[in-house]
């Protein structure tokens, strides 16, 4: 479904594009720093096991000691790879059609930009979520606005 808003800032019509599976990538292909692919690689790894609802493959994506806050507050929303376990665990079991789809994503050093429709928890929402990555491959921070 294409949505094409009327854009009055530049007079001119905005496509929003049909969201996929699988992400766009919108990051800078020049002069790109080496922890981008591994920040990448991280963000795309939890999104797959998101999806596939594996919790196990899910958490590892993680930090022992990840932190997830709200975008907006930083209010600490969770704290710790167990505690991401049982949230999402239930959330899983609650929600077995759960899916994220990511319509852009920017990569920028060590920090990842997804802008996500997140269906199959009854009305579909949209989220932005940010995925600090570190050396290790591991996701250190996540922040959340929707």
């Amino acid at each position: 479904m294409l949505v094409k808003p009327n854009c009055a800032k530049h007079k001119s019509t905005c496509r929003r594009q049909k969201t996929t599976r699988e992400a766009k990538d919108n990051s800078p292909k020049a002069k790109e720093d080496p922890m981008s692919e591994t920040a990448r690689t991280a963000a795309q790894s939890q999104l797959d096991a998101y999806n596939a609802h594996d919790i196990n493959a899910f958490v590892a994506c993680y930090a022992q000691d990840v932190e997830v806050r709200n975008l907006k507050t930083n209010e600490l929303l969770s704290e710790g790879r167990e505690a991401m376990r049982k949230g999402y665990g239930e959330m899983f079991e609650a929600y077995p059609d759960v899916h994220a789809h990511v319509t852009s994503r920017t990569v920028l050093n060590d920090m990842v930009f997804d802008h996500e429709y997140v269906t199959g928890r009854g009305e579909p929402i949209i989220v932005m979520a940010v995925y600090q990555v570190g050396e290790d491959g591991l996701i250190q921070k996540v922040w959340f606005a929707r």
